[in-house]
């Protein structure tokens, strides 16, 4: 009989920080790469935790971190608020967000950072990945205490 092997993957912690612009109509800024099969998609700003163990100022840390590597504003990590995090089976993802003047004339100093200022309601572009389409508006409502406790979800 054969032996059966099977591959652990390692969990991963990852953050997600989302930058708004205040005004009438708010503007998020998000980064499009391509994915390997050279798609074009739109995204927050983010990645792996690399902090541990991980809590949530080190998910506001992470965030600052991947915002100011990006688009070289400096924001305080207190200031990032969690809109919810998303997990899986070997997986979690702690999205947050800050709207601030800050990011008004944001531009990418890294060229492997491609940025995009987006309409925050209605604007967001086909190919921007699919949660972000009820986090961004989510993340403006004043209304939904956050963060979000959402239980019983399986991605």
């Amino acid at each position: 009989m054969p032996k059966i092997t099977t591959i652990e993957r390692p969990f991963t912690r990852n953050v997600c920080a989302l930058p708004f612009v205040p005004g009438e109509e708010p503007q998020v800024i998000l980064c499009h790469h391509e994915t390997p099969q050279n798609i074009k998609v739109y995204d927050g700003f983010g990645g792996i935790i690399t902090h541990s163990p991980a809590d949530v100022m080190c998910e506001k840390k992470s965030c600052s971190e991947y915002v100011f590597e990006a688009i070289n504003v400096l924001t305080r990590p207190e200031d990032w608020t969690e809109i919810v995090t998303l997990r899986g089976e070997d997986w979690e993802v702690g999205f947050f967000f800050l709207v601030a003047n800050e990011f008004r004339d944001s531009h990418s100093t890294d060229t492997s950072y491609n940025i995009s200022f987006e309409k925050a309601y209605g604007g967001l572009p086909s190919n921007v990945i699919p949660s972000l389409r009820w986090l961004v508006p989510l993340a403006l409502d004043e209304n939904v205490v956050k963060p979000l406790g959402l239980s019983g979800i399986h991605l």
